[in-house]
């Protein structure tokens, strides 16, 4: 009886000793060939930047690819702000059978293209963060550099600060094709707020008058202050880089309109001068 009992227990353990080496091959094996890795990609980046690149000029190409001949994609550009939210630069393209795509002038900062891939009822989505730091400050510059609007639709143009230090008031002139587009309202700029700090804009383009002037001689002429508030105490300036004016323009005729700086003044808190580098032109096509 003793005996019985432990050649059964042996066998037992020789049992559960063969299943943990069989297990054990099959894993290996498994992992030899594959099987238990991760699945590659259904579409993937072919060409481009790596993920979270810096590049010193405004343009950048990518090209990517689908595991099969039927893809058709589309892809989609998105802006990240110093807080790390996302807007959208480029919305989504129709699906269609294109693998790359170049982007020239693009504005300073970090972006994100999204790609999306679609075979039947398959679909999965790619992402790669990149930043553009083209300019090199201290400078004026706007955002979006290049700007698409539709007839009778509205926009908004940001004035762009890169790289400047102690910044507490500016004047600016701005030209722009009065016979392409209209001017519909100066705001305050992202930045500024972010900051806590309050604007002060002058003169002011809430006047009907002041825009029909504007709109008259395609002119815009801008003082503007930065000021201590509540939230922004004991400071009395920023820097930076931001976006610190936003110009609201509506489309007014199909053809393309050159937007540029033609007089700029920039002074820290003491009203001393801020030397910069010459401004860069944006412009806006009409569609």
């Amino acid at each position: 009886m003793i005996k019985e009992r432990f050649l059964k227990n042996r066998q037992i353990k020789f049992i559960a000793l063969t299943a943990f080496v069989v297990i054990a091959v099959m894993i290996n094996s498994c992992k030899n060939s594959g099987l238990l890795d991760s699945p590659p990609a259904f579409i993937q980046f072919t060409t481009g930047p790596q993920d979270n690149e810096i590049l010193l000029v405004d343009k950048v190409a990518f090209g990517w690819k689908g595991a099969s001949v039927d893809y058709t994609f589309r892809y989609r550009v998105l802006s990240i702000d110093g807080e790390n939210f996302p807007s959208t630069y480029l919305d989504w393209t129709v699906f269609s059978n294109t693998t790359e795509v170049s982007l020239s002038h693009l504005d300073e900062g970090k972006f994100r293209i999204e790609v999306e891939g679609r075979s039947g009822s398959l679909t999965e989505t790619i992402r790669r963060e990149f930043s553009i730091d083209a300019v090199q400050g201290p400078a004026l510059l706007f955002f979006k550099t290049q700007t698409t609007l539709r007839v009778g639709l509205q926009d908004s143009i940001g004035i762009w600060m890169e790289d400047v230090d102690s910044l507490s008031a500016y004047g600016v002139v701005i030209v722009f094709d009065k016979s392409k587009v209209e001017l519909m309202g100066v705001r305050p700029g992202l930045y500024v707020t972010q900051q806590k700090f309050k604007q002060i804009i002058l003169p002011d383009y809430t006047n009907p008058d002041i825009l029909i002037d504007a709109n008259t001689t395609g002119r815009i002429d801008i003082n503007t202050a930065i000021l201590t508030d509540l939230g922004s105490y004991p400071n009395k300036s920023i820097s930076g880089s931001g976006r610190i004016l936003n110009l609201v323009f509506r489309g007014k005729a199909r053809g393309t309109s050159g937007i540029e700086i033609t007089s700029l003044s920039l002074k820290t808190p003491s009203r001393a001068s801020i030397q910069f580098k010459p401004p860069k032109d944006g412009v806006i096509e009409v569609k």
